[in-house]
C-alpha cells in the first residue's frame, strides 16, 4: 500500500503532493562568529505565493518569481517630442479645413 504525502502551507493552507514551490521558513539566533545557538524558534511550511507576498525572497537568496512583472518604462525625450509633434500637426491640420 503506497504512502501518500501532502503538503500543506502553514499560512493559507494550500494543499499539494510535491514539495515543490514549498520553502521552510524559520527563525534561528547565531553568534557574531556564526555557531549555531539554537535550533529554529518558530519553523513553517509555507507555499510560494506566500512567501512572495512576505518579501523573502532576498533572505532566501533564490529567485522565487519565475515571471518578473514589468513596469513599463517612462516616456524617453524622443517619444514625448513625437507625442508634441503629432499634437501640432493634427491641430494644424484640423485648423486648415
Amino acid at each position: 500500500m503506497p504512502v501518500i504525502t501532502t503538503y500543506i502551507c502553514d499560512k493559507c493552507e494550500l494543499e499539494q503532493d510535491t514539495r515543490d514551490g514549498m520553502f521552510d521558513v524559520g527563525i534561528t539566533l547565531k553568534s557574531q562568529n556564526n555557531r549555531l545557538l539554537q535550533a529554529p524558534i518558530l519553523q513553517a511550511l509555507w507555499c510560494r505565493k506566500c512567501t512572495e507576498a512576505a518579501q523573502l525572497g532576498h533572505f532566501l537568496k533564490i529567485q522565487l518569481s519565475k515571471e518578473k512583472e514589468t513596469e513599463p518604462l517612462p516616456a524617453t525625450l524622443e517619444d514625448m517630442v513625437r507625442d508634441i509633434v503629432d499634437e501640432c500637426v493634427g491641430d494644424a491640420m484640423a485648423n486648415a479645413d
